[in-house]
């Protein structure tokens, strides 16, 4: 039986992909002339910019190892920050620290607005023996029933309310490469945003790749993201076919990681947070719209369009 109360820590909202573009189209128009000339920054804004140019960015095409599980063939128009790297962008995303954390992909289009998280959980060797008998009616029912809890967490968290979650795209496990793969679909007042899982079984644990985004990007980015995933493999000794009597094995199987992986990234840590996936374009001039003008934009749009509404954007 699945734990309704395991739904309650479902995925928060990402930015809508309008309110990049706009945030980009007026910093480009406007505001970047005006930070040319010597804009006074806060101390806070200084040491947000200080912790993004820290990252290590590798761009692709390159091989990056991922922790010491995983290696993955990284090509040409791709940038992967290792686990430090990746720790770092995800506290300026406004995450608690995460030791599970091992690198992050994102696109250098600027037309690509995505992020490809990597954390490997070392439940040990999952069995697939399930893998005919995975109830994905049950599962959603159980994320369903843990709306309520889940909504009370995003409320704490100033959030908007998630008012329903479908699947995507239902589980499905391909049994040559040990790949068990689903997306969510979470519905909120203005729109929905998804997340496309796939757990990469491995001998001591679950590679887990989760891919942020909105329907729009997700349509758009899944072919990307399926070719990228292809040129990852695990480390000599760490296949799942390497499995040997002795090895640990982990207390659940697919449906399990299905019922908790689909909670991986929970609403708690704030992974999407807002003004996650515009940090997420690493190295973009539009970094700088949020640290030093964000304020500024804001009411301006709210003048342009003769809007009164003086609450803090979320």
């Amino acid at each position: 039986m699945i734990l309704p109360a395991l739904a309650s820590n479902l995925n928060p909202r990402p930015i809508h992909q309008f309110g990049f573009r706009l945030l980009f189209a007026l910093f480009t128009l406007w505001i970047a002339p005006a930070l040319a000339q010597e804009p006074e920054l806060t101390d806070a804004q200084v040491l947000q910019m200080t912790k993004y140019n820290s990252i290590q960015w590798q761009e692709g095409p390159v091989k990056v190892q991922i922790g010491n599980m995983g290696e993955l063939q990284l090509p040409a128009g791709y940038r992967y920050a290792g686990g430090t790297g990746a720790q770092t962008l995800l506290e300026l995303y406004g995450n608690p620290p995460n030791p599970r954390i091992l690198g992050a992909v994102v696109p250098s289009a600027e037309d690509a607005d995505w992020t490809l998280i990597f954390q490997f959980d070392d439940v040990g060797y999952v069995k697939d023996e399930d893998k005919d008998s995975i109830d994905a009616a049950e599962i959603l029912s159980s994320f369903q029933a843990g709306l309520p809890e889940m909504n009370r967490v995003r409320r704490e968290m100033g959030a908007d309310e998630c008012s329903g979650i479908s699947w995507m795209e239902q589980p499905f496990y391909d049994s040559q490469t040990n790949n068990l793969t689903w997306a969510i679909n979470l519905a909120f007042s203005d729109g929905s945003s998804v997340n496309y899982d796939i757990r990469m079984l491995g001998r001591k644990g679950v590679m887990e790749a989760t891919l942020l985004g909105d329907p729009a990007t997700y349509t758009k980015s899944l072919p990307q993201v399926k070719e990228l995933l292809s040129a990852y493999a695990f480390t000599s000794g760490n296949k799942y076919t390497e499995w040997t009597q002795g090895d640990k094995v982990a207390a659940y199987g697919l449906t399990g990681l299905v019922a908790g992986g689909g909670l991986a990234l929970a609403a708690k840590s704030g992974l999407l947070a807002k003004f996650g996936l515009l940090l997420a374009k690493g190295g973009k001039a539009i970094i700088l719209a949020i640290v030093v003008v964000v304020g500024f934009v804001f009411n301006f749009v709210r003048k342009l369009f003769g809007g009164n509404n003086e609450s803090s954007p979320q």
